[in-house]
């Protein structure tokens, strides 16, 4: 996947951290839920690039995200 939005490239980021999903709204300024969840999020999941802390309870209010180390080959390709 090499045609990342630069809003998704943030989240890979900032997923260093587990982080839930309204803070990586925060922190890419997008408010619209459904919207970041559909054209941001799912994506990267499904590209294995970001995954959930709690894959088996989708909907737990504690549900973080973290990059794999897809993502962070991804983010050391970016650098090169």
């Amino acid at each position: 996947m090499t045609n990342l939005t630069d809003h998704q490239k943030l989240i890979i980021r900032l997923c260093n951290l587990p982080r839930t999903r309204a803070d990586l709204m925060e922190q890419t300024g997008l408010n619209h839920r459904a919207f970041f969840r559909r054209k941001h999020l799912d994506p990267l999941v499904r590209a294995g690039l970001v995954r959930m802390t709690r894959p088996d309870e989708p909907h737990h209010p504690d549900q973080a995200y973290v990059v794999t180390e897809a993502g962070l080959a991804y983010l050391r390709e970016l650098k090169e």
